[in-house]
């Protein structure tokens, strides 16, 4: 595509830390927005973006060459639609996948699974920007699952979504427990916002208990990947189980504390 016919708005959301120099093409440009978390940063992207339709990405993804491309022939084809879910696949640092590169590969960004639901996550999102124009922007209170709550909106609304499996994203899979427990805890907090109530300690804890039970709904899920071994699939069962607890004990700290959710 000739660059006149997009631009590209990249915002930092850390504008006290140091900025790389950066060649930026004559479409580009960087917007600074202070308000910590990914959604307050998108809608600062919103707030300047003049295209028709608008083109979702995270600063750690890789785009397609044709990702643009095969995104707006569809927008063409079908009119009808609002929204599009692009596939996401996965990078891994080696040949040999990790425990925790296992876990992702069963449970990280289903962006098939997500438009069937009427979902989508915004590593590779696109949308008419009268949509936005219609419902408003991101909800900058969350720090995560703030794009599955905005498209559960636009679905309520009407909106039709469909899923490309051309327009394609990488997306490095994480590869540590830290990186892991961080969202963990990140879909915890994001699951409050800023609106926390401090919530009664036995019934707190009896949820807590109840989260905390072994996750046997999910062995029909991991067990039907392709591409892991018996063993490898028993792995992420157990750091599904894991997961959930962190994210589980992380909601109980959160209800009775009262404290604030962290952008981690």
């Amino acid at each position: 595509m000739d660059s006149e016919q997009f631009e590209v708005i990249i915002v930092n959301n850390w504008p006290n830390g140091p900025v790389p120099e950066i060649d930026l093409p004559k479409n580009a440009r960087i917007i600074n927005e202070p308000k910590p978390g990914s959604y307050a940063a998108r809608n600062t992207g919103l707030n300047y973006a003049k295209g028709e339709i608008l083109a979702f990405t995270d600063s750690d993804c890789l785009v397609d060459e044709n990702w643009l491309k095969a995104a707006l022939d569809l927008f063409s084809a079908y009119g009808e639609i609002d929204r599009l879910a692009g596939k996401i696949e996965l990078t891994f640092e080696r040949d040999k996948k990790s425990a925790v590169e296992c876990y992702e590969t069963v449970y990280a960004f289903d962006q098939k699974d997500n438009a069937r639901k009427g979902l989508a996550v915004t590593a590779n999102f696109f949308a008419r920007k009268t949509l936005f124009d219609d419902i408003g922007g991101f909800d900058e209170n969350l720090f995560s699952g703030g794009d599955y709550q905005w498209n559960r909106v636009a679905s309520k609304k009407g909106s039709k979504i469909i899923y490309s499996e051309n327009t394609v994203v990488k997306h490095p899979a994480r590869n540590t427990f830290k990186q892991l427990r961080n969202k963990a805890k990140r879909v915890a907090a994001g699951q409050f916002g800023s609106q926390i109530k401090k919530e009664d300690y036995l019934k707190a804890l009896s949820t807590l208990i109840f989260e905390l039970r072994p996750p046997l709904f999910e062995v029909r899920k991991i067990f039907s990947s392709r591409q892991l071994s018996f063993s490898e699939k028993l792995n992420v069962w157990w750091i599904r189980y894991w997961f959930r607890s962190v994210k589980a004990i992380e909601q109980f700290i959160i209800k009775v504390s009262g404290k604030s959710a962290e952008n981690i």
